[in-house]
């Protein structure tokens, strides 16, 4: 019985690791696209070489993902508790007690954390396959964690 709690508890922990990395793969994806519409459309246009990133279509595109990203990564978890990748995952971002995640712990978790996770070269990720929370490294720093919708609920 205890065997089959274990594996349960390791299936658990691994499908919510994945369900992460889909919605980074997807938060990833939706910043990316307005650039590279840009340069497809700007090379269509006739631009080649370094016109082509001083192109309008191109520079629109960056302005464009990064107002996305801003809003992706900072103002959409701020008032739904998550990311447009984590919608989609059915993740869903609380304080590590359980309740919902302020403006504050957004912001250090989005910034700093993301920041210090970054720079560890993608280890900050990695760790929450190793604790039992599934918290990552800028979960630790701002005091949240993720969780699967249905878990939640």
């Amino acid at each position: 019985m205890n065997r089959t709690l274990l594996e349960k508890d390791v299936r658990t922990k691994l499908d919510c690791f994945l369900l992460r990395c889909g919605a980074l793969a997807i938060d990833y994806i939706v910043v990316i696209l307005p650039p590279v519409i840009g340069l497809i459309i700007a090379r269509a246009l006739g631009n080649d070489g370094s016109r082509l990133f001083r192109s309008v279509p191109y520079n629109l595109g960056l302005t464009v993902g990064f107002f996305i990203g801003l809003f992706n990564l900072m103002l959409l978890p701020v008032f739904v508790e998550r990311s447009l990748g984590k919608m989609i995952a059915g993740l869903k971002i609380v304080r590590r007690d359980g309740k919902k995640a302020g403006y504050k712990e957004i912001w250090i978790r989005h910034s700093i954390g993301y920041l210090f996770s970054i720079l560890t070269l993608g280890v900050g990720f990695l760790v929450s396959v190793f604790n039992s929370q599934g918290m990552t490294l800028h979960d630790f720093i701002s005091n949240t964690k993720v969780v699967c919708e249905k878990d939640y609920a």
